[in-house]
């Protein structure tokens, strides 16, 4: 019994830097091997970081692909395997999510440098679908509507502690779309001796040469308290419809209106609207995107 307090005494140091450390996440596409990849990257360096059983990465994936698990091959800190299925819940009928959970073992990690936790692949496609990691304060709760239950949140633990180290995906500059990159508007501190207009006139160009497909761009801020910002890209002038759902599916607010080609704006606020998660849609001639975003108060 002494060797065992010792032992434990002996790890302390080691433990105490486990809740310092923080991992983040993202899922990239192989145009050369058709394969989806997902990566950590730490913000630490250890030899010998043992993944905790029971580690979850979730995947979010668009309603029309088939209803398969997917085909996960594991090649750090697995065995990976495709655990939890949900098909196009109600509180999200455009998308399906897939619950990536591993039995937990040894890895190393280097501070800053990526490393490959698993692959998988779609039955019968082989062009790239719009697939993300599940964003654990935006995406539906394991109560609402639908999801049955169950929790999809991004966990990824010490088994020493089992302290979630995850702490948020990332998008690699390399892996954005330049054109998408540019629309982040900067404010004018960052854009030294540019106007608000000459900005916009630029990324304006920019839509109009480059761009083949309609975008919708991530609410900002987000969460916001009264009002917040939309942008989306149009290829051409066209009708657009853009909808506001609770997470229960209730309607909240519809705008039918014809916009122009381009980089495009819309300010959405309401101060009778009650906190939680806001589902907006927009449609157009080039097909349908959806994100989702938080009020608070």
């Amino acid at each position: 019994m002494k060797k065992f307090w010792l032992f434990c005494l002996l790890q302390l140091p080691l433990l105490s830097t486990v809740y310092c450390q923080e991992i983040d996440f993202t899922v990239r596409y192989s145009e050369t091997e058709s394969i989806y990849e997902v990566y950590a990257l730490p913000n630490f360096s250890q030899a010998s970081f043992f993944v905790g059983g029971g580690s979850q990465l979730s995947l979010v994936l668009p309603a029309d692909v088939p209803n398969n698990r997917l085909l996960i091959e594991t090649i750090e800190g697995g065995p990976w395997l495709d655990n939890s299925q949900i098909y196009a819940p109600e509180v999200d009928k455009g998308h399906d999510y897939h619950g990536i959970a591993s039995n937990g073992s040894r890895i190393q990690l280097e501070k800053g440098k990526e490393l490959l936790l698993f692959t998988f692949q779609i039955p019968e496609i082989t062009t790239k679908k719009d697939i993300r990691l599940f964003e654990n304060k935006l995406d539906p709760p394991s109560n609402a509507k639908g999801m049955g239950g169950g929790d999809f949140r991004n966990f990824f633990a010490c088994v020493f502690t089992m302290k979630d180290a995850y702490r948020r995906n990332y998008y690699p500059k390399k892996e954005t779309n330049p054109l998408v990159e540019n629309l982040t508007l900067t404010s004018a501190k960052e854009e030294k001796n540019t106007t608000t207009e000459e900005i916009k006139l630029q990324k304006n160009s920019e839509v109009s040469t480059l761009l083949e497909e309609f975008v919708l761009l991530q609410n900002e801020p987000n969460p916001f308290e009264e009002k917040t910002m939309i942008r989306f890209v149009l290829p051409k002038d066209s009708e657009i419809e853009l909808t506001f759902r609770d997470e229960a599916g209730r309607l909240l607010r519809s705008v039918k209106e014809f916009r122009k080609a381009g980089f495009n704006e819309f300010e959405y606020g309401d101060k009778d609207l009650a906190s939680g998660l806001i589902i907006y849609q927009l449609k157009t001639d080039w097909g349908t995107q959806t994100k989702k975003m938080i009020r608070v108060h």
